[in-house]
């Protein structure tokens, strides 16, 4: 008995479902190819659909890339939030942040991948910054605030010097 057009949509999931499973498979492909060797094909093809449908979702590659490094930088902006706020001490802040860079929910080898071929590529740099360029300055000014506790506590160094540090 053939199922109706209902049913075949519940099957394939909802339309964020299919995207967020285009992105998975995105950063698979990017972490392997690079930006440059990801194609809507590759990502079809990773996601056991058409190119048709990945175009029914991403206009273009650009699109897809895009949404990509979005949905990343959400996550770890998410998950920073999450673990400095839950820090009784600026020192268990720090702590809270290295344990945060390690964990593969947000670090992921594919994942941190993707982070250094925005960064690498340079015809990316100007959406990379127009994209993630607030996100990474909250990165700094939380890491900032942080330090700059620790640093009047110890009389340590300028707290922008440790947070830059600490960042690099």
């Amino acid at each position: 008995m053939p199922i109706s057009r209902q049913q075949a949509r519940a099957e394939r999931g909802t339309r964020e479902d299919r995207r967020s499973e285009l992105i998975d498979c995105a950063i698979s492909i990017i972490s392997q190819n690079g930006l440059s060797g990801t194609t809507l094909a590759k990502v079809a093809a990773q996601a056991g659909l058409s190119a048709g449908i990945v175009n029914h979702h991403f206009e273009t590659k650009d699109a897809l890339l895009l949404e990509t490094l979005r949905v990343l930088s959400e996550e770890f902006e998410t998950a920073l939030e999450t673990a400095v706020a839950g820090a009784a001490h600026p020192a268990a802040g720090l702590a809270a942040v290295i344990t945060l860079s390690f964990d593969p929910a947000v670090s992921s080898p594919a994942k941190v991948a993707v982070w250094y071929a925005f960064q690498a590529e340079t015809h990316w740099r100007e959406s990379y910054t127009a994209l993630c360029g607030e996100r990474d300055k909250a990165y700094m000014a939380a890491i900032k605030s942080l330090m700059e506790p620790l640093a009047a506590e110890l009389g340590a160094a300028d707290a922008e010097i440790l947070a830059r540090s600490f960042a690099g």
